[in-house]
């Protein structure tokens, strides 16, 4: 069901974007974006950052992708931490039970 659009967001909750997200709930605003908990078809809950109007131009749009390009960085590198993180614990575990 898809409520009437408040007007001062850009997104509503259950409007369906591009047949893979449903919005479920507003979380904040900045000067630049708005952010939405959404849930996509196969990956369930996530954040999604909408871009306001004004923001599409050059110095806008330019923070946007930095900011995409950082948060990708850091969750790779997350990522690695935790995959070490992982093959560390099954080595201790395994050691523990040769010894």
């Amino acid at each position: 069901m898809i409520m009437s659009r408040d007007e001062s967001r850009l997104l509503s909750p259950g409007e369906i974007i591009k047949d893979t997200y449903v919005v479920d709930r507003f979380l904040g605003s900045g000067a630049f974006a708005e952010v939405y908990r959404v849930t996509h078809k196969y990956l369930g809950m996530q954040a999604m950052k909408v871009l306001k109007p004004h923001a599409v131009k050059d110095e806008g749009l330019k923070l946007f992708l930095s900011e995409a390009t950082i948060l990708t960085n850091i969750t790779a590198y997350l990522r690695a931490i935790l995959q070490c993180a992982m093959v560390y614990s099954r080595h201790i575990h395994w050691k523990s039970y040769t010894n």
